[in-house]
């Protein structure tokens, strides 16, 4: 838990506690300054003062007490022109965003712990430093952290180097873009906004995260919190959620994991044709936003909050929405560009669907989920319903016996022929016409 929130929030519980316990205190030391606790640590909130070669010491001493200084605030140093060098105590495990930024004379970075537990965003963006710093197949390493990069255009495959932790969001070098990314067993911050790549692969053995067999990146433990660098603040996981998706052109579907409970916001650039979400699933907060190619999104019977934002385009045509009772959307802006959308729900719950204005307002028409066909007819038994299984209906029209299927199993409006008319039932039944 990130222990440095707010010098002014400390500050006021200070105040507001005084003559009960001593909770923190800011103090100065050489030129710079300190906040001081309870628990023995020490934070740098400003080093503006701070001349030439600075020396940052393990510990500072205030009352006939040392505290161990573990933590550079954001913005600490940022704009000290004065400085040409900082020696970093093993001590440090936090970095706060920006802490260097624009140190324009900064030409050289000592010490530190060899892996830091933390570091914000762009920390030594615009100093000497950085932009010397040697980039190893495109990237800049410094404690187990990615704080730039080199790279021009996009790449095939970037192996990111055994043993980093996270990458720090560089502005100036933009998104890391490309096919594929290969991501050690020690990565531990994943930031959609850092990534523009096709396919993310993590190691088996990442005790944080893993990819599924479509590139998508989920979360794997149930409770626990997750660090946004992007946000700074602390989000709490309640169940798998989908983290980054991947922005290659796909004619599949992509199936979220089972498991999932909730999908986080603003999940985009997905290219797959379809998307289902599993049943247990309970939030999808503004996901799903700016889609490429998706036609179709189904969304479980368990759904209670459900929220589109502005999907990309004319190619969204069809949302399944098997919820009995309506999810509740957000009183602002609810499915803003939906309007080409049709949405299908369960044929009991259609006239509450219809009476809520929100709903009825954005989508282009609301319909009875058919009940009498399946919504979707895996013809070919490869776990997929796209066009290979129309493609296996007019193989097994040309020659049954080398399709290996029963007329059962191809006979999709059940009048005991296989046709053209079931090639256009099952084109219909997968667009949802």
């Amino acid at each position: 838990m990130r222990k440095f929130y707010s010098f002014s929030l400390l500050m006021l519980l200070s105040m507001t506690l005084c003559g009960i316990v001593a909770v923190a205190q800011s103090v100065t030391v050489g030129n710079i300054e300190y906040f001081i606790q309870n628990d023995g640590t020490a934070t740098i909130t400003s080093g503006d003062s701070a001349r030439d070669n600075v020396i940052i010491p393990t510990g500072v001493k205030y009352n006939g007490r040392i505290y161990i200084v573990d933590e550079i605030a954001p913005q600490a140093f940022m704009h000290n022109n004065a400085i040409t060098s900082i020696k970093i105590p093993t001590s440090v495990k936090w970095i706060g965003g920006s802490a260097f930024y624009r140190c324009e004379n900064l030409t050289f970075v000592n010490g530190g712990a060899e892996t830091l537990d933390y570091i914000g965003q762009e920390p030594f963006d615009h100093t000497p430093w950085l932009a010397k710093l040697p980039a190893v197949d495109g990237l800049k390493y410094w404690k187990g952290w990615i704080i730039g990069t080199d790279l021009s255009g996009r790449f095939d495959d970037l192996y990111v180097r055994d043993g980093t932790v996270g990458i720090v969001y560089v502005y100036g070098t933009g998104k890391l873009s490309g096919k594929n990314i290969y991501l050690p067993k020690q990565f531990r911050t994943i930031e959609h906004d850092y990534f523009e790549v096709e396919k993310f692969y993590i190691d088996k053995e990442n005790p944080t995260f893993f990819s599924d067999d479509y590139g998508n990146v989920y979360h794997k433990n149930y409770h626990d919190r997750y660090y946004s660098v992007a946000e700074d603040k602390e989000v709490e996981l309640k169940g798998q959620m989908l983290w980054a998706v991947p922005t290659a052109s796909h004619d599949d579907t992509l199936k979220v994991a089972e498991g999932t409970i909730s999908i986080p916001g603003v999940v985009w650039g997905i290219n797959h044709e379809s998307i289902i979400v599993p049943e247990g699933c309970e939030k999808v907060p503004g996901c799903f936003s700016y889609l490429k190619r998706c036609k179709y999104i189904e969304l479980p019977s368990t759904l209670k909050s459900f929220d589109m934002y502005n999907p990309e385009g004319d190619s969204l045509l069809k949302v399944v929405l098997k919820a009995k009772e309506v999810p509740d959307p957000p009183s602002y802006f609810p499915f803003i560009g939906c309007s080409h959308v049709t949405l299908y729900v369960p044929k009991e719950s259609l006239e509450k669907y219809l009476a809520d204005s929100r709903y009825k307002g954005n989508f282009k028409e609301i319909k009875a989920i058919p009940d009498d066909a399946p919504l979707k007819v895996d013809i070919n038994g490869d776990g997929k319903v796209n066009a290979a299984d129309v493609t296996t209906v007019y193989n097994y029209i040309a020659n049954p016996e080398a399709t290996g299927l029963t007329l059962d199993k191809v006979d999709i409006n059940g009048d005991g022929k296989v046709n053209t008319t079931d090639i256009t039932d099952l084109y219909n039944i997968i667009h949802m016409k």
